[in-house]
């Protein structure tokens, strides 16, 4: 389960946490949407796995995490968040995960989702949902494309309405 729920989380966590990378230079630069796009990046603080119900992988395992979030090496957030376990079989995990991310001086976003990836190993590339945000990113909507490239590196396409 510990591997399962790793790989899940840290493509989550790093998608919905990764306001770190650089902005596309062929999109809008502006950091609070109406219509811009950042690919991104993200680093684990600190994470731990829990296991409910039955020993081992089953319905209802989740994880916390929290990441530091940069932009171009700068520190510029945090993020938080949860991923519940909600299908498993030998083959497929599918978890629905909940994010909050802090944007220093900028505000919050939320984001969340449902994807699915192999019992083991790395998800495809999967999206989910910009839900809502404050102060600069109030109002935030949009879709999140995350493509997780190893344990330590996912690439995130942010793409705000």
């Amino acid at each position: 389960m510990r591997r399962i729920l790793g790989v899940l989380l840290l493509a989550f966590v790093l998608i919905a946490g990764n306001f770190v990378l650089t902005t596309a230079s062929a999109e809008d630069d502006s950091d609070s949407g109406n219509g811009s796009t950042m690919h991104l990046k993200a680093v684990t603080v600190e994470e731990v796995h829990v296991d409910t119900g039955e020993k081992g992988t089953s319905l209802g395992d989740y994880l916390a995490f929290t990441d530091d979030l940069y932009k171009d090496d700068e520190l510029v957030g945090t993020n938080y968040g949860t991923c519940t376990l909600l299908r498993y079989d030998k083959d497929t995990a599918r978890l629905q995960c909940v994010v909050t991310v802090w944007i220093d001086d900028k505000g919050q976003m939320t984001l969340q989702g449902v994807f699915e990836a192999p019992a083991e190993g790395t998800p495809d590339p999967f999206t989910i949902a910009i839900t809502g945000g404050t102060e600069d990113f109030r109002g935030a909507s949009g879709e999140v494309e995350v493509d997780v490239q190893s344990d330590t590196e996912v690439h995130l396409t942010v793409k705000l309405d």
